[in-house]
């Protein structure tokens, strides 16, 4: 019997509907073919939330709107590092919740410095070139 343990990749998708829609696509494709080897979470914005079903997925956080856009850099990124590792009921980060892999659009690049922060490998995907 296989014990492997399933990988957490948290998708990050931040912009328009047109921007976040391809990674709900994405996060739900992945999601979908690898169910009960890879957990799929996501982080957007509030109001595109119903983009990506859960399950699928196995949870959706929100970065808020507007108040991330007006957000500095360094603040985002720790928004964006607090929400791919989500607290425990004491306020501790959750150590078995810890993304395994981040995959962020071009208008999440803050998901960058946040993945970096946690010591994880990242990929940011594109529609458009």
């Amino acid at each position: 019997m296989d014990h492997a343990r399933v990988l957490v990749v948290v998708v990050v998708a931040v912009g328009t509907r047109g921007d976040v829609e391809p990674c709900a696509a994405l996060a739900v494709g992945l999601a979908r073919r690898h169910a009960g080897r890879i957990a799929v979470r996501a982080v957007t914005h509030d109001d595109l939330i119903p983009l990506f079903p859960v399950p699928p997925l196995t949870a959706v956080a929100s970065i808020g709107t507007p108040s991330y856009a007006s957000s500095s850099t360094a603040e985002r990124a720790g928004i964006l590092a607090a929400l791919l590792v989500p607290k425990n009921a004491s306020g501790a980060a959750s150590v078995a919740s810890r993304p395994d892999a981040v995959i962020f659009n071009l208008f999440a690049l803050d998901a960058h410095a946040a993945a970096e922060a946690l010591g994880v490998p990242c990929l940011a995907v594109s529609t458009f070139v």
